[in-house]
């Protein structure tokens, strides 16, 4: 048996590795979904095990597996890349959900090389024959920049 000392920083030491946890279980899940929306109606939607869908206005063009996306890296990319001040019918819009909400205040991005990347990863993610002859001109929004 150690002394109390020993016993109390042992403690202290177990409760500080506990709160790193957190931190980190805390960061990874910060978020539970990341979407992005394009002045020309395109929009991604991407969940933190790397799944989402692709879609245009109202309706799912695509959905893609767990695993394609880098949920952090993107979410870490687009926050850096956004403001509050914009509007979808120049910009991107960029909402990010965290647990819990039933609403989100957009946040606003011109980041072109993050949202166009972002884009071609699902885009290289579909099932090419039915996609493509869904979306006639693939990935038309690249040319309509913010």
């Amino acid at each position: 048996m150690g002394t109390t000392r020993q016993k109390m920083i042992s403690c202290a030491m177990l409760i500080v590795v506990v709160a790193v946890m957190v931190l980190m279980w805390t960061r990874r899940h910060r978020y539970v979904e990341v979407s992005v929306r394009t002045p020309s109606g395109w929009y991604v939607t991407i969940l933190p095990d790397g799944s989402g869908s692709v879609g245009y206005g109202a309706l799912i063009a695509w959905t893609f597996p767990a695993g394609t996306m880098p949920f952090d890296d993107i979410v870490d990319k687009l926050r850096a890349a956004v403001r509050r001040d914009g509007t979808i019918a120049t910009d991107y819009a960029v909402a990010f959900w965290k647990p819990g909400e039933t609403s989100v205040v957009r946040m606003y991005s011109r980041d072109h090389n993050t949202v166009g990347a972002i884009f071609e990863r699902a885009h290289g993610a579909r099932d090419a024959e039915f996609v493509d002859n869904f979306w006639e001109r693939p990935l038309q929004w690249l040319s309509e920049q913010p």
